[in-house]
Parts: structure tokens; C-alpha cells; sequence
């Protein structure tokens, strides 16, 4: 009798491990969970390497959280890891998640490969687990707003503009996003009272704080193309800058720069040009790209403070400086019709305001010199590029191609 009872009640004591292991089990997410809110990233990152070794019930969530808490702290390249695997084990049950190839498509979109993420998306759709792009889901809604990133950037502007058509009629509920990613696309085809239009669409109640200030950044680069400088520095007075997103704020700092610049109020611009070279240095240097537009604009918007305070040797070494760092762009950059015009436009600025100063320097020879650089980038553009190019500003005042053929022919007729 007595091991009767033993025996029952070593397995209530089982049943009772068991049943707490296994909760335990489940309450890993949620103590991972608790360790981010807390601000202990290293434990957090820990808990779901260890669920996804041992294989708990939970690991294929913890992938996929890993995998975001990696993203969300733009760490790309291990966030790219875990997703790959998490796709591919996945695929083998039969199961394929969006969640993977979402993210997959997100992050080479970051990184600036608009192919892959374009191939992401469309491997998704073949896997036949349901029309992914034609669903009404949160994945769906990201898809569109990156296909028309990805194509705006490849220069398929038609297409782009059809992505967007179809996140408007499928995503009522969810404007702000579209619109967002519609005024961005107007920046780039600079398109700048478009651009204004849709951000001032936006219902700001709808946006958490951080979000309203990244749309107050995109809306300074719509007001600098736009030359309204009383506004921008109007935003800068009122605080509408803050926030961590370094990319986005770049661009407010800098407008406000040139704000300040075009006002003649050349110390504040220097505290703001500043705070462009203390981002520029903490650039996440897995995005290239912005590094080089970010480093390009920075040394500009210097040089063109060092013209309007009469420092013309310093002027000139800023856009020397643009000159040289292009020359080490690398070919790849250049594959993306967007990305190739705005380096195009930055070398065009630069080269411009070389011979701009080196002719009232009284040095036909080395203005010539500039200006020839510069009508030959100009003759080499494509229709399309160029239509872009002649309308783009940064603080430029007017059309940069116009100005050069003009400085072009005053150069021509008094020498």
C-alpha cells in the first residue's frame, strides 16, 4: 500500500514539474519581453538564443522575435540571419511566414538593394500560400508602400505610382502611411508642393510622437525645395525636431542650416552644420548610401557658408572635398536611377560653385576647366534624369543646370 502511494505521488510530483517546466517554458517570450522594456538588451537577445537552441515549443516565435529585436536596432546583417533561417525552416514544413519574407524585403530595402526586395515580395507571392500583395493585412501594407519605394528608386515611376494606387484602395484605414511614403516619393522626384500636400494629409493625432517628428523632418526638406525658410525656422523654434531617428533629422538640421544660411544668420547655421557632421559620424555604415548623400550634403551646405562669408579657400576645399569623395563612390551606387541623380546633382552643385569661384577669382583657366566637367555630366544625362536633376534644390536657388550653361557663356563671351 505504502508504494502504491509512493508511486502516486511521485507522479503528482511529476505532473506538477512538468506542468511549471512547461510554463516556464511559455513564459520565456514574455520575460524576454519584460528584459527589453527594462532596457536589458543583453539578457533579452539571450532568453531567445536559448529558446531557439534547445527547441522549446516557443523557438520558431523566438526566431521571429529575434529577428525583429535585431532589426528595430538596425542591426541588418544579423536580423538578415536569423530571418533566412527562419524562411527556410519554414518552407521545409510547408509553412512559409510572411513575417520572414516581410522583414527579408525590409531590410535589403534598407540596405539599398531595391532588386532583392522586389524578389523577396514576388518569391512570397509564388509560394501559393495566398495572395500576399491583394491581402488586407499588415505585411500586404508594407509590401506596397516597399514596391513603390523600390521601383520610384529603379526609375520605374509608373509602376510606382501603381503600388501606391493599389495600398490607397485596399488600406483605407491606414493613410498616413501611404501618404507618407506618396510625399517621400515627391521628394526624391522633387516634386516639392505635391510633397507638402501629402504630408500636411496626415492626421498627426494618429501618429505617436516620434513618428510626428519624423514627418516634421520630411516636411522641412518639401519647405527648403520649396524656399520657404521663414517656416522651417519657425518648426526649429517650436521644437519639431526631436527625435532618434538620426536619417530623418539629418535632413531637418540641415534645411534649418540653410535656412539660416539664405537669412544671413550665419552663426546659428554653424551650430546646425555642426550637428550635421556629429550624424554624419555616427551613421549607421551599413547604409551607404545615405553616408555618401549625408557626407556630400554636409560639405555643400559648409562650402556654401564659407561663399557667403567671403572665405573662398575654405569654400573651395569643401567642394573639392564633394569631388573627391565621389570619385570613391562605387560603381554599384549608380545602378538605381535615383541614387545616380542625386550624385549627379551633388557633383553638379560642387563643380558649379569651383568654377564659380575660381572666375570671380579671376581664373578663366581653372573655371573653364569646372564648367567643362560639368556640361559633359550634363550632356551625358538621359531625358529623364536630366527633367529631375533641373528641378531638384537644396538651397541651390534655381535650376543647377541652367546656371551652368549660363556661367558657361559668360565665361565664353569675355575670354
Amino acid at each position: 500500500m505504502i508504494k502504491i502511494i509512493l508511486f502516486v505521488l511521485f507522479l503528482f510530483v511529476g505532473f506538477i514539474f512538468f506542468k511549471e517546466f512547461k510554463n516556464y517554458k511559455k513564459k520565456a517570450l514574455q520575460r524576454a519581453t519584460d528584459s527589453f522594456e527594462k532596457g536589458d538588451i543583453e539578457k533579452t537577445e539571450k532568453i531567445y538564443k536559448n529558446l531557439i537552441k534547445k527547441k522549446s515549443p516557443d523557438y520558431i516565435q523566438a526566431m521571429d522575435r529575434l529577428g525583429r529585436f535585431y532589426y528595430y536596432r538596425k542591426k541588418y546583417k544579423k536580423a538578415k540571419k536569423v530571418f533566412e533561417d527562419l524562411y527556410e525552416l519554414k518552407l521545409k514544413k510547408n509553412n512559409a511566414t510572411s513575417s520572414a519574407v516581410n522583414y527579408l524585403s525590409l531590410i535589403a530595402n534598407k540596405q539599398g538593394d531595391y532588386d532583392l526586395a522586389i524578389e523577396y515580395i514576388i518569391r512570397f507571392e509564388e509560394l501559393g500560400t495566398g495572395d500576399f500583395i491583394l491581402k488586407s493585412n499588415a505585411s500586404s501594407s508594407s509590401a506596397f508602400l516597399i514596391l513603390s519605394r523600390c521601383y520610384l528608386k529603379k526609375g520605374d515611376i509608373e509602376k510606382s505610382e501603381t503600388y501606391l494606387e493599389k495600398y490607397f484602395s485596399m488600406h483605407a484605414e491606414q493613410m498616413e502611411a501611404g501618404f507618407k511614403q506618396q510625399g517621400e516619393n515627391f521628394l526624391e522626384l522633387a516634386e516639392y508642393d505635391k510633397a507638402k500636400k501629402c504630408f500636411e494629409k496626415i492626421n498627426k493625432k494618429n501618429l505617436v510622437k516620434t513618428e510626428q517628428s519624423e514627418l516634421s523632418h520630411l516636411l522641412s526638406m518639401a519647405l527648403l525645395g520649396k524656399k520657404d525658410y521663414k517656416n522651417i525656422l519657425e518648426m526649429d523654434r517650436n521644437n519639431s525636431f526631436l527625435m532618434d531617428n538620426k536619417s530623418s533629422l539629418f535632413f531637418s538640421i540641415y534645411s534649418t542650416a540653410i535656412a539660416y544660411i539664405k537669412t544671413g544668420k550665419f552663426e546659428e547655421a554653424k551650430k546646425k552644420l555642426n550637428l550635421c557632421f556629429e550624424l554624419v559620424v555616427f551613421m549607421d555604415l551599413n547604409n551607404f548610401y545615405n553616408f555618401y548623400n549625408f557626407s556630400l550634403l554636409r560639405h555643400y551646405s559648409l562650402g556654401i557658408l564659407n561663399s557667403y562669408e567671403k572665405k573662398y579657400k575654405e569654400a573651395e576645399d569643401c567642394f573639392k572635398r564633394n569631388i573627391e569623395i565621389i570619385e570613391k563612390i562605387p560603381e554599384i551606387r549608380y545602378k538605381y536611377f535615383m541614387e545616380k541623380i542625386n550624385i549627379i546633382f551633388l557633383k553638379l552643385l560642387s563643380l558649379y560653385e569651383l568654377a564659380r569661384i575660381n572666375w570671380s577669382k579671376k581664373d578663366p583657366s581653372k573655371a573653364k576647366q569646372y564648367i567643362f566637367l560639368a556640361i559633359n555630366l550634363i550632356e551625358a544625362l538621359k531625358i529623364e534624369e536630366k527633367k529631375i536633376i533641373e528641378l531638384k534644390e537644396v538651397g541651390n536657388e534655381g535650376s543647377i543646370i541652367k546656371k551652368i550653361n549660363n556661367l558657361n557663356l559668360e565665361i565664353n563671351e569675355k575670354t
